[in-house]
């Protein structure tokens, strides 16, 4: 088991909420199907919320405290840029992924993400013309996960219902794995199907 989705222990324990591509508000989900009001919660408690979706939701309108709009289909492209900044500025966990992680995938996930094996940085600069989600803000987002120790990071089904959409999902596992988000209270896998899969290169 890599993380929790039990509610109770998002209210008490994590510190920042990211929702990306999944709308709480409409998916029988959670306790009782309540999970939007175990939400809701949770930022009235001061946890913060950030929606990254190419819709504006409910979810985004009524429970986030930032909207992060992205081109459908291209979240893969953000998730690598964030890895490139916790990378670069040596933000990410060394302790937990000296300890649990894979080194050999680490260091092969890394040279991909820093453009060792494709001559291609997966910088934010690089992400911005892909996914459309200006630098900046990739860059805001990422000192901000960095910060928030724990992130519960849930991933929306529908983000990878495409071609090669499950590298989605594992680059996400890979973003807790390096940040030490997994196995921990308030900490998440991104989603229930990805327990199941191995983060990419990892």
């Amino acid at each position: 088991e890599g993380g929790s989705n039990d509610m109770a222990d998002v209210l008490v324990n994590t510190k920042m909420i990211v929702l990306w591509g999944f709308e709480p508000t409409i998916v029988h989900f959670g306790p009782g199907h309540q999970l939007a009001y175990f939400i809701k919660m949770a930022r009235e408690r001061g946890v913060p919320v950030i929606c990254i979706d190419p819709r504006y939701t409910v979810a985004a309108e009524v429970l986030a405290d930032q909207w992060i709009p992205i081109k459908p289909g291209t979240d893969t492209a953000m998730i690598l840029a964030v890895a490139y900044i916790l990378i670069t500025e040596g933000l990410y966990d060394r302790e937990f992924v000296e300890k649990f992680v894979d080194l050999d995938g680490f260091d092969e996930w890394k040279a991909y993400i820093l453009g060792e094996t494709d001559g291609t940085p997966k910088t934010p600069e690089w992400a911005e013309k892909i996914c459309a989600v200006p630098g900046e803000t990739i860059r805001g987002f990422t000192y901000l996960y960095a910060s928030k120790s724990p992130t519960w990071l849930w991933v929306g089904y529908g983000t990878y219902r495409k071609s090669r959409g499950e590298n989605t999902v594992r680059a996400a596992m890979g973003l807790q794995a390096v940040m030490g988000y997994w196995g921990v209270a308030g900490g998440s896998v991104p989603d229930n199907m990805g327990m199941h899969s191995k983060p990419a290169a990892m």
